[in-house]
């Protein structure tokens, strides 16, 4: 098969929907299909060859872009030639163009729709994004041949659901990457952030700029001064233009000591990282998290994890058994939360060893990616 991934971020932007992206183009190119990645050029990088994964990838030069969507509409003519397109939504300015293919190719590649979120935004963001719901929706799901959701709690409440009813709906989780296990604390971690025997570490994973405001990290840093523990050491790994607001927010608690923000760690350097936390928190405040791979990440290594309790991370999280759910955008629920993990040293070993069994049984990415293939032969099978 030749497969193209039409998908708004890739590597080495940090972010979950470039990471599936990426993980479905490799996996696939292992099995023996041929893949490329179509993702806009905000770099200047241009047209890559990924030599370790066997696949390339087109950077696009967007006509115009803001934040994550970029308007590509060469995209059109480059997808032509493709058995099947795998869209991952969202995509502004990219998945438009599809509507176009089925008018103009007599014999038009079959299109794949991995809805990985609901966009929401504010204010005048949100209006926008209801009015794309209200519009161009709609036709993006008419024109898929099938539809991937990584859960189908979220699925079935997702702003596209009454819109593919009709369609072919498959659910297919995401996975974690082998690299993802349990290890020792690094020493040079533990030394670099002059970390006692005392410290309890809590850890948070994500993207720190404008298109992810919804990780909660400010809701985070809030529960962490409520706490008033002084032993607590929050490490927030990640990049992004909201890491002043982020720094200040944590000045303004009095934790300017106890905020580290560890930028610019590569894959290799991450798992250290989960190894290093007692705890993993994503308190992400609305349904714009709609999974949370950094949940798996952390499972994987064998870590508790605290999350909000939202449609799709409730999948991941089963609550008092790999770890604890609080209310989403609740300051003291998520303080409360994490006060009772770090009492009891005995629960967070239960509960990060409940974690790692659940991602060994469930959430490796080979079987996954290989359910993602059937999906494409049954559609490929049907136009046949």
């Amino acid at each position: 098969m030749r497969i193209a991934h039409l998908v708004s971020t890739f590597p080495p932007y940090r972010g979950g929907i470039g990471n599936v992206a990426n993980e479905y183009a490799r996996g696939l190119t292992l099995l023996g299909d041929e893949n490329e990645i179509f993702t806009p050029d905000y770099e200047g990088k241009g047209t890559i060859s990924d030599q370790t994964a066997g696949f390339k990838i087109n950077r696009l030069t967007p006509w115009f872009k803001y934040g994550n969507a970029a308007l590509v509409p060469q995209a059109l003519l480059k997808l032509s030639s493709f058995d099947l397109i795998h869209l991952h939504y969202p995509f502004f300015g990219g998945a438009e163009w599809l509507l176009f293919l089925k008018w103009i190719l007599v014999r038009s590649p079959k299109i794949v729709l991995s809805y990985h979120m609901d966009v929401l935004g504010s204010g005048i963001l949100k209006l926008v994004f209801k009015g794309y719901g209200k519009t161009i929706l709609p036709l993006l799901a008419s024109t898929a041949d099938g539809v991937i959701f990584a859960t189908r709690e979220y699925g079935e409440s997702s702003l596209i659901a009454p819109f593919v009813r009709e369609k072919p709906v498959y659910h297919i989780p995401y996975g974690v990457a082998s690299r993802f296990h349990p290890r020792k604390k690094s020493d040079s971690l533990v030394s670099r952030f002059k970390f006692s025997s005392d410290d309890k570490v809590l850890l948070f994973v994500g993207g720190l700029d404008r298109a992810h405001h919804f990780k909660g990290v400010s809701l985070l840093i809030s529960a962490v001064g409520k706490l008033k523990m002084k032993e607590i050491k929050l490490v927030i790994v990640g990049n992004g233009n909201l890491i002043p607001h982020y720094r200040n927010a944590a000045k303004n608690e009095g934790l300017s000591n106890q905020v580290i923000f560890a930028q610019g760690v590569s894959d290799d350097e991450l798992p250290d990282y989960y190894n290093l936390a007692d705890i993993a928190v994503l308190p992400s405040v609305n349904r714009s998290e709609a999974f949370g791979i950094v949940l798996l990440e952390a499972m994987a290594c064998a870590r508790p994890v605290v999350a909000s309790s939202l449609p799709g991370v409730r999948v991941l999280v089963d609550n008092h058994k790999n770890g604890l759910l609080a209310e989403p955008g609740h300051v003291g629920e998520l303080a409360e939360k994490i006060k009772f993990l770090l009492s009891h040293p005995e629960l967070r070993e239960e509960y990060g060893l409940n974690g790692f069994k659940k991602v060994e049984e469930h959430f490796r990415w080979g079987p996954l990616v290989q359910k993602v293939r059937v999906v494409y032969q049954e559609l490929l099978k049907k136009r046949a």
